[in-house]
């Protein structure tokens, strides 16, 4: 595992539901980390691909990244 997602690992495989990607997402957002926030995200819709605040975060995301 990545050191900027050391101690992510277990609650990611505890509970590998959209919230914890779209969650893990954002933090990574915030700090800069966008491509690994990109990576969150689009997890997070391959789980639960009509989620609204994933969406708009991704597209938040993209915004900044261009």
């Amino acid at each position: 595992m990545r050191a900027d997602r050391r101690g992510w690992g277990p609650a990611l495989s505890a509970r590998n539901d959209a919230r914890s990607h779209t969650n893990l997402g954002a933090i990574l957002h915030l700090n800069g980390k966008y491509s690994e926030a990109a990576n969150s995200y689009k997890e997070a819709l391959r789980l639960q691909p009509d989620d609204i605040t994933t969406l708009t975060n991704l597209h938040k995301l993209h915004s900044v990244m261009t």
